[in-house]
């Protein structure tokens, strides 16, 4: 299940009517940037919820998080391809903006600074164990220059 659609994204963009001659088409857009968008959303939360969100109040923030990626993706294919022959495209500030809101936001629900209505999935907090003194396997060691391996 995608977080946003073409006609969402098309949003950043109104002054641009997307069709089958221009540097991205539609089917691009559902088919690879929305899809990437929403592939690294999904990547960035598996660890803490369980993917693809479900809840409709969580859904609309992915979706702006969606919208956001997917208009950076668009937009640098287009800006690199139009080389600054289109008044209309978005100038470098607004592509940057976009990615890097989006990124903060995205990274803020992954290490739980924002929370999801989305219950937490079980694998959450991966790593910590509750008995430290029972070590079973032997200490291994790394010398990266030689690519010995080494054990205790």
């Amino acid at each position: 299940m995608a977080y946003s659609t073409s006609t969402d994204v098309q949003a950043y963009f109104p002054n641009i009517t997307f069709g089958t001659t221009t540097p991205v088409t539609l089917s691009q857009i559902t088919d690879y940037h929305i899809v990437m968008a929403d592939n690294l959303i999904d990547a960035s939360l598996r660890q803490r919820y369980s993917v693809p969100i479900a809840n409709t109040t969580d859904i609309s923030l992915l979706k702006s998080i969606s919208m956001r990626l997917a208009a950076q993706s668009i937009a640098d294919v287009m800006h690199k391809s139009l080389s600054g022959e289109n008044p209309d495209a978005p100038d470098d500030a607004s592509i940057g903006k976009w990615g890097r809101g989006a990124r903060l936001d995205l990274a803020a629900i992954a290490d739980g600074r924002f929370g999801l209505l989305t219950s937490r999935s079980a694998i959450a907090d991966g790593g910590v164990f509750d008995d430290y003194d029972a070590v079973t396997t032997p200490e291994v060691k790394l010398t990266l220059p030689l690519g010995v391996i080494q054990t205790r």
